[in-house]
């Protein structure tokens, strides 16, 4: 065999295990069969006005496309008719509700929740069952990736969103008029939850920290102290014995020895809650510490300890960087970024839609309820809501979290068009900006992002496609089993182990 012809057999036996569109389709199978079950398990308490009355939704389950007709029948329903009739390709969503009261359960049904956009060759949908005869007999090319969806006749994809990785941490380097300021960043990320926590050393020295809800440049170790390092030597000895990092301590230090003395959590309650009462203070105090700081690691007080180690390393990672010891992190390197595709982007509009679902079955029960009417399930089901608050974004509209151009009509020009297309990702910056940085070709941007593809004008380089040989990996690492390898190596968690 000639080379030439060795390794045309090579790609080819690499496509047909990785197909074009191979990393939407894993990533829609991800959601529907493992995510869209975390989603309802994680929000699936629904509180109302009267304490003692509750709403659970225990399980969802989806059913394969099927069509409803005039006469109220229904029947299964594959990609080409959806074109022909301008159907929206979509599979049902059964609901197991459950009402409590005063802990008893009063009434349990299973219920029709809404419809869900079903993606081309996913295991929802009827092609991923046929054979390349069966294919042509349901009017479909045998060559189609899929990998989209088919909305009111329209095909339409959804595009790769290009993001910061989340629970990293990133510490860079501004210069201004001789002054140096170093800002370590991580947006913590845990379920739904995200927030950035930022630690700033000022050319000075000083150490600052700013998190959601909280002060604007606080004083690091206020919050040191509240977490448990409550003594000048705590502080000094979870930090490194390096000169010049013990220097810039000592300093941060100096800046609060008027509340040394104070007990620590009643200090922050001073800065985070000043004018509150100070009974109010210290529930608020910890509140902050628990749901705003550092969230992935956790949120109860048992972590708190695990928390200020997190921030020193944060710390110590900015001053190293101001001080020379270490490059400033870069954050074009694509370690440092994550591609939300299908999968991610449908679980963001899923779990907005069930918020407002939530909401009507909450106004629904209430309502019930002041009128004194005997309450069911049936009753306070409105499908309607949770379909056309994820139907919004698939036809275009703004999709959560206030991300636009995500749903676009799918290019079918010709076959390399369609590829193309699927394989789009953009980054969350506005074509009018003028940041040169992530516009350019980066080092590690080889064999994964295509150095030649970007559209002209304000988008260049920030519409990127993938490579034809990257794949972009969708099952989720369960966390809380690493941590547990991690603990069972008998590895100290987080005290520092002095030389």
């Amino acid at each position: 065999m000639k080379l030439s012809s060795y390794k045309w057999e090579v790609a080819k036996a690499y496509m047909e295990e990785n197909p074009l569109a191979k990393q939407h389709i894993e990533s829609y199978n991800e959601f529907m069969e493992k995510e869209i079950h975390d989603v309802i398990e994680q929000q699936g308490e629904i509180e109302t006005d009267k304490e003692e009355l509750i709403v659970k939704l225990n399980s969802i389950r989806a059913e394969r496309p099927k069509s409803t007709e005039a006469d109220g029948a229904r029947a299964k329903i594959l990609p080409h008719e959806a074109r022909l009739r301008d159907r929206t390709y979509s599979g049902s969503l059964h609901m197991d509700i459950s009402l409590e009261k005063e802990g008893e359960e009063i009434d349990r049904d299973e219920v029709f929740a809404g419809r869900i956009p079903v993606m081309l060759k996913s295991n929802l949908c009827y092609l991923s069952d046929m054979d390349k005869q069966g294919l042509i007999e349901a009017n479909e090319d045998p060559e189609d990736p899929g990998g989209y969806f088919i909305i009111n006749g329209s095909e339409r994809v959804l595009i790769g969103v290009e993001e910061l990785a989340p629970n990293r941490v990133i510490a860079t380097k501004k210069k201004r008029n001789g002054k140096i300021t170093t800002k370590t960043t991580v947006r913590s990320k845990k379920g739904r939850y995200r927030s950035r926590i930022r630690v700033t050393r000022k050319h000075r020295g000083e150490l600052k920290i700013n998190y959601p809800n909280s002060p604007r440049h606080l004083n690091l170790m206020h919050i040191l102290r509240a977490l448990g390092l409550e003594t000048k030597n705590d502080i000094l000895n979870a930090f490194s014995d390096e000169p010049y990092i013990q220097n810039d301590v000592i300093l941060n230090l100096s800046k609060i020895e008027d509340a040394l003395d104070e007990d620590p959590i009643e200090a922050l309650g001073k800065r985070v809650a000043r004018t509150q009462k100070p009974e109010y203070r210290e529930s608020r105090v910890r509140y902050h510490l628990n749901r705003y700081l550092l969230r992935h690691i956790g949120e109860d007080p048992s972590v708190w300890m695990n928390k200020a180690h997190y921030l020193v390393r944060m710390a110590e990672k900015g001053i190293k960087t101001a001080k020379g010891k270490r490059k400033p992190d870069d954050r074009d390197h694509y370690a440092n970024k994550r591609v939300k595709i299908s999968g991610e982007l449908i679980k963001d509009q899923f779990r907005q839609a069930l918020n407002k679902f939530k909401r009507d079955i909450k106004y629904q029960a209430d309502r019930t309820s002041a009128r004194g009417r005997k309450l069911r399930i049936k009753t306070l089901v409105i499908s309607d809501s949770l379909t056309q608050r994820i139907g919004f974004g698939f036809r275009g509209g703004e999709w959560a979290k206030g991300r636009t151009g995500v749903s676009q009509m799918l290019n079918t020009e010709n076959y390399m068009a369609k590829v193309s297309h699927l394989r789009r990702i953009k980054a969350p910056i506005g074509g009018k900006g003028k940041m040169v940085d992530p516009r350019q070709i980066h080092g590690t941007h080889f064999g994964k992002i295509c150095p030649l593809e970007s559209p002209e004008g304000g988008n260049v380089g920030l519409i990127k496609h993938l490579t034809a040989g990257c794949t972009v990996s969708s099952e989720k690492i369960d966390r809380e089993e690493i941590e547990e390898q991690v603990r069972s190596m008998d590895i100290e968690e987080v005290e520092r182990i002095e030389e």
